[in-house]
């Protein structure tokens, strides 16, 4: 059975204009102190005089990470995507600049033709990133004209006729730091066929209302980026289709888009297609490398509920396309209980703001009331970190097989017990594994500074550099130490028989420390050339009437080295009066 992840904390964030305003700020991007959003700020229906109304979704920006002081992101051009065209009746759009990849916004008709209504790009789902100097925002966008006065109290916007078009991915650049923006259009992505995926509008308004627009796309929306300075850009979004399903598209350094390719779910029947909405990619702050998908499922046994999922290096060439569950099951992280209204579950647009060792922090977004025409509003932001109960596919630092693998010999099945982030007193240690049980146990791990606990069997534990503690509890044991300083523990104090452990990989800086063994209690005394074939070498018998034996072996090590300056032995007590015995890798 699949463990849940566990709640460390939640918060709501404070909502300026109190917590029943119609105030609506979503799809959180979190960025060097800045925090951007979606939405609206005032609950009246948006109109050229009252611009941040509802129903007219604009991009917004605090200086805070809370929602406390958010303003509308200033723009360089003075016509750009969310600001209405309140100085004249010229329709505007935007039109590639000839021989360059960017974008300016021009008319749709001549200067001083007149046109009933403004035109307006409606801007959300902002996402962030650095590209050398520059700061990059990419957003849904979709061209529309706003009719004013309202049509209908279910129509705030007009007549929906006038919409030119199906979302796009927009993206506009910033040179100072984020304080003023330049809109630089649409993406040039391609389809698989490299038919274009996301091309500027350029078609001519129609100016009966009667007539509509022609859409032969299902359009794209609510992007996620990631870039990296060496391979590039890699931006995932929504392809609206049949069904929503989230695509991926790479940027490299010279500015060239390779083709679109649809992402994956990996079970073990097989691939399944990502159908998500409002889907947040990042990448783990831990040093591992791995990517982090967290998106709302559209429909089936989990629809609405909030999926994670990760892609790492071990998927080579497809990681970013290829997703795996985080809990080895079926992803889900926050399950939806109901629906609000028109089909839109009880929270939307979640985000990552954080993630790595074992936890993850998310915002998502929380109807308040229902307005009288059914619509949720306001949206009020939930913020909730959470640790995750890594189910043995895993490391706490989110690598994926090859960092963790634990079977059972006695069973020939996987070990049930979960790997954990380290909670002890040692310092330099990541991640923790303890599994108390008679069975044998094979263990070994590829990422470094473990600590790993294991019962009465007969137990092998591997590992690979950092700072480890390896302790295979009773029984005889076969420890291998890693390329790092490592501990060998050898524990006679609650065992309920004699302990022989081997310690392979012995060497200069490690410690081997046999607890409960002190030189008034035991008889002491050295071997030479014992323990497993192969793996002989000097091994410690410690001895006592009424004790368990307690036996170690340094693979590679004679008596010699104990007066040569190769080993080193002290005894001691520590803070809770345990006593112990310590060999020392000189």
């Amino acid at each position: 059975m699949t463990e849940p992840a566990i709640v460390v904390s939640t918060t709501t964030l404070t909502n300026p204009h109190g917590a029943g305003s119609d105030y609506a700020l979503y799809s959180l991007a979190l960025f060097d102190g800045s925090l951007y959003a979606g939405g609206w700020l005032n609950g009246t229906i948006a109109t050229p005089g009252n611009p941040d109304g509802w129903g007219l979704d604009r991009i917004y920006v605090s200086s805070s990470p809370t929602l406390d002081d958010f303003s509308q992101m200033q723009w360089t051009n003075g016509q750009s995507p969310g600001t209405l065209n309140q100085t004249s009746t010229t329709l505007f759009d935007e039109m590639q600049n000839a021989g360059t990849d960017t974008y300016s916004m021009v008319p749709y008709y001549g200067p001083g033709q007149a046109f009933s209504g403004n035109l307006y790009y409606q801007v959300n789902d902002p996402t962030v990133v650095a590209e050398g100097s520059n700061l990059v925002m990419y957003m849904t966008a979709a061209p529309n004209q706003n009719e004013y006065p309202v049509t209908s109290p279910t129509q705030p916007n007009g007549n929906p006729n006038y919409q030119l078009g199906w979302n796009s991915i927009g993206w506009a650049l910033s040179s100072d730091s984020g304080a003023t923006w330049t809109w630089e259009g649409t993406l040039p992505l391609t389809n698989p066929d490299g038919t274009a995926l996301l091309a500027p509008v350029t078609l001519a308004f129609p100016t009966d209302p009667s007539v509509t627009y022609n859409v032969n796309a299902a359009g794209n929306e609510t992007p996620a980026a990631v870039f990296n300075p060496v391979s590039g850009l890699d931006l995932w979004y929504v392809s609206l289709g049949a069904t929503p399903d989230v695509w991926r598209s790479h940027e490299d350094r010279s500015g060239a888009w390779a083709v679109a390719q649809p992402c994956q779910f990996i079970t073990g029947a097989g691939t399944v297609d990502l159908h998500f909405v409002n889907p947040d990619v990042a990448s783990a702050d831990d040093g591992s490398g791995t990517l982090w998908f967290i998106g709302q499922a559209w429909s089936g046994p989990h629809g609405g509920s909030l999926e994670l999922f990760y892609s790492s290096a071990a998927d080579g060439a497809d990681q970013g396309l290829d997703w795996h569950a985080w809990d080895g099951a079926d992803g889900v992280l926050v399950a939806a209980t109901s629906t609000v209204a028109a089909g839109l579950y009880d929270f939307l647009t979640p985000t990552i703001l954080s993630v790595g060792n074992g936890s993850i922090s998310i915002d998502y977004s929380v109807p308040v009331t229902i307005r009288p025409d059914g619509f949720p509003t306001p949206w009020q932001q939930i913020n909730e970190v959470l640790t995750l109960p890594l189910n043995g596919t895993f490391t706490p630092n989110g690598q994926p097989n090859a960092g963790f693998a634990a079977v059972d010999q006695t069973t020939g099945g996987h070990v049930a017990a979960t790997p954990t982030v380290y909670s002890g007193p040692v310092s330099g240690l990541q991640n923790q594994f303890a599994e108390i049980t008679p069975d044998n146990l094979n263990i070994s791990v590829s990422s470094d500074s473990w600590f790993i606990l294991t019962g009465g069997g007969n137990d092998a534990i591997a590992v690979k550099g950092g700072n480890n503690v390896l302790d295979g509890g009773g029984g005889s044991n076969f420890l291998v130490g890693g390329n790092g300083s490592d501990t060998f523990y050898v524990d006679d104090r609650a065992v309920a028989g004699n302990v022989w452990s081997t310690a392979a990989n012995f060497h200069s800086g490690d410690y081997a420390t046999i607890w409960g063994v002190t030189p008034q209690d035991f008889n002491i005394g050295w071997g030479d050339n014992q323990g497993a074939v192969g793996y002989t070498g000097l091994t410690l018998h410690a001895t006592a009437a009424g004790h368990p034996n307690a036996y170690l072996t340094l693979a590679g090590y004679s008596t010699a080295d104990l007066s040569n300056g190769r080993l080193s032995i002290a005894y001691g007590t520590d803070t809770s009066g345990n006593h112990y015995m310590l060999i020392h890798g000189d």
